[in-house]
């Protein structure tokens, strides 16, 4: 006889309707946020809703059940795009390379992680890890545009970590482009694949984590470091936080230029320590010139005729301020360290206060804002869009 798919799509609605609530419908579709229909059937009852379909249809080849999937998958209904992931989830031992086409399709267009996360650490990671002409897509998804295929191209690595063959290297050459990118979804699959080695090879990761940590995010630090021994897991908190300390700018003096009336000027910098993939590395010294971006060289100072009015430009005190201020939380924020304590300035020297404050005046203390704008960098004193 042959296989209907659309029937017997048609047949595991049938079966899915009766089974959901409108409260939990309205529920599911608030906590994904999502545009599609919603039923509202738990997932155990989904299961063995599938199941029992899938009975009815005894010696289901690969075939059919790659038709099946997709014959659910065409209406925007969250249940039954769910059920045709668990039905290519039951059929994974017959799928093939060849498959991972049309289960590329599903990823594209899942767009939340409750389908995504089973297609590519259930089925794709499956296919890879019986059939290893499967890596040189899923090592292009690892490259892709979207950020959905990114991620199944890390969590298709599961599978073989839980098999006790984890694929170390090809984890590296996925993750490390990764690391510096804000997407949460990103940053939360790093972690949970350094979180699965972890329980085989916790001295790897804790070498991996402490090689990345001037530039890995907090929700990858935590969840790489989760299943991680104890005293193992406190010797890389203190290592991060120690870390933060290496980020320090101190302003030796403003020379103003000759010739701009306080609005243009040069800071001299005394600063140590680099934040790879973001753009800083200071020397010992440095220098950072305040003013306009065209603003000439010492030796070159502007003609009278030609000076801008004194409304037109910000002192360069401002200017200093504005960079203090900046820089702190860029070195905290793009550097993902120090969170909770950063540089200010007590009488005579440097040190790292605790709770966002500093000491102000005779004893008294202020408020200092906590966080900059993220995705910031500073030019000439300015922070500037990336």
């Amino acid at each position: 006889m042959v296989f209907d798919a659309d029937a017997a799509a048609l047949k595991v609605d049938g079966r899915l309707r009766p089974l959901g609530t409108r409260e939990r419908a309205e529920q599911e579709k608030r906590y994904l946020k999502s545009d599609l229909e919603f039923i509202g059937v738990t997932v155990p009852d989904l299961r063995r809703a599938v199941k029992a379909a899938v009975k009815g249809y005894p010696g289901l080849d690969r075939q059919a059940a790659v038709a099946w999937a997709a014959a659910l998958w065409r209406a925007p209904v969250f249940e039954r795009r769910a059920a045709a992931v668990e039905i290519l989830r039951m059929a994974g031992q017959q799928l093939r390379a060849s498959d991972l086409a049309a289960v590329e399709t599903l990823i594209r267009d899942a767009r939340t992680w409750a389908l995504v996360d089973s297609l590519a650490g259930d089925v794709a990671g499956g296919i890879a890890l019986r059939d290893p002409s499967s890596w040189p897509r899923i090592d292009a998804w690892a490259a892709d545009d979207d950020f959905w295929v990114r991620r199944s191209a890390l969590l298709a690595l599961l599978p073989g970590i839980r098999a006790g063959q984890p694929d170390l290297d090809r984890f590296e050459r996925y993750a490390a482009p990764m690391l510096t990118e804000k997407e949460f979804f990103i940053r939360k699959a790093i972690g949970w694949v350094l979180r699965e080695i972890s329980k085989r090879e916790p001295r790897w990761v804790a070498t991996w984590t402490a090689r990345h940590a001037t530039v890995i995010s907090g929700v990858t630090f935590r969840e790489a470091i989760r299943r991680l021994p104890p005293d193992e897991a406190a010797r890389l908190r203190a290592l991060r936080d120690s870390l933060a300390g290496l980020f320090h700018v101190f302003v030796r003096q403003v020379e103003e230029l000759p010739g701009h009336d306080g609005h243009g000027g040069v800071a001299w910098l005394e600063a140590f320590g680099r934040a790879d993939g973001h753009g800083v590395n200071f020397d010992e010294r440095g220098e950072l010139r305040l003013g306009p971006d065209d603003l000439p060289s010492p030796a070159e100072p502007l003609p009278d005729s030609e000076r801008a009015p004194v409304t037109s430009h910000v002192p360069v005190t401002t200017r200093l301020k504005r960079f203090t201020r900046v820089m702190t939380g860029f070195m905290r924020i793009r550097g993902g360290l120090g969170r909770r304590r950063f540089p200010c300035r007590s009488p005579g020297r440097w040190r790292w206060c605790p709770a966002g404050r500093r000491r102000s005046g005779a004893g008294g203390r202020r408020r200092v804002p906590r966080t900059t704008r993220p995705g910031r960098r500073v030019t000439r004193g300015r922070p500037t869009p990336r």
